[in-house]
């Protein structure tokens, strides 16, 4: 099992023991979704512990529950199913094969406020979920204590010359510490190349672990940058969405302050028509009325005078309501510039 965490006094470090310690051990059967129980425990006297379990193969395992709260010297019992399809692969798979694959578990502890408990501890599941989803997402990465777990399959009851063995798909070497690398040293003279090879194969790529979860955490990093950025956006979206609604209400104001203007500019082109109308009926009388047999000079004179005293009328009529119209028109057009 790998152990990695910051400051003692700050991560849980060995205040989280698992059971087991090092492997989850799946058992091989055709038509079956094998499962693994894991055992987390906190032996601390005071303090509550927060974990959660990570995989490398998220959609070939089930963990059920993935995240928890532990209280001092507590404990929390985590299946971890093997999906049956991929069991059936790995049923077909030989067992020298079966020892390359590199599928493991990261079982991540942090210590919590009891006063964050006590805000959760009444919630419900799902609610309970999402807070400490976002819990996670905003942990300092050097409060974190970190244990691995590798996998190995058992392909159990299968006949040898009349006799019922178990293969176990377990490294077969022993290895010794010399510094920045592993080297494997073999049990048994007996062990096949095939055997061997596989041996190294997996002291490769222990260094590549540490990449791998490095590599997640960096994921995780990029997904909530994103959520940010996003959320920034939406901000900016309303704030323009408001500053349309304001000038909106303003260009409704000023079209509200321009309607009687456009009354007034209807009611003077009525007038216009108006007089223009009387205007036309003023010369079509005059004319009936030049036409007009026997009738006296003095008569005729003074109907002219009558008649051209009318015309004038109407035409000082119109033209001061054309002078009215101008003289509106522009004092309308100064307030609805001005104001």
């Amino acid at each position: 099992m790998d152990v990695s965490s910051g400051d003692s006094s700050t991560t849980p470090g060995f205040n989280v023991i698992l059971e087991p310690s090092e492997y989850l051990t799946f058992h091989l059967q055709s038509n079956a979704s094998p499962q693994s129980k894991l055992s987390i425990r906190n032996t601390s006297a005071d303090r509550i512990i927060a974990f959660k379990v990570k995989t490398t193969r998220p959609l070939r395992y089930l963990v059920r529950p993935n995240q928890g709260m532990l209280l001092p010297d507590g404990s929390a019992s985590i299946v971890v199913s093997l999906q049956q399809k991929d069991c059936e692969e790995l049923f077909r798979l030989d067992p020298s094969e079966r020892q390359t694959l590199n599928d493991k578990f990261l079982v991540q502890s942090i210590y919590i406020e009891n006063s964050f408990y006590e805000s959760v501890r009444t919630r419900g599941s799902k609610e309970t979920a999402d807070v400490l989803t976002q819990m996670w997402l905003h942990t300092d990465k050097s409060k974190l204590s970190n244990k691995k777990l590798r996998c190995r399959f058992v392909q159990d009851s299968i006949e040898n010359n009349g006799s019922k063995v178990q293969l176990e798909t377990q490294p077969t070497a022993t290895y010794l510490s010399t510094g920045s690398r592993d080297v494997s040293i073999s049990p048994r003279s007996g062990l096949s190349t095939s055997h061997m090879q596989s041996s190294f194969r997996e002291s490769n790529t222990e260094t590549s672990e540490r990449r791998e979860f490095k590599d997640n955490e960096l994921n995780t990093k990029s997904s909530v940058q994103e959520v940010a950025s996003l959320r920034k956006k939406y901000d900016e979206l309303v704030a323009f969405t408001v500053q349309l609604t304001a000038q909106r209400d303003v260009l409704l104001s000023d079209l509200e302050k321009t309607y009687p203007f456009f009354s007034h500019l209807q009611r003077a082109t009525t007038d216009v028509q108006r007089h223009k109308k009387l205007a036309e009926e003023g010369q079509s009388l005059s004319s009936l009325r030049n036409r007009k047999p026997g009738q006296t000079s003095n008569s005729n004179s003074a109907e002219e005078v009558q008649s051209t005293g009318k015309l004038k009328s109407i035409q000082n009529t119109t033209a001061f309501g054309l002078f009215h119209i101008l003289v509106c028109a522009i004092l309308f057009f100064l307030i609805g510039r001005y104001y």
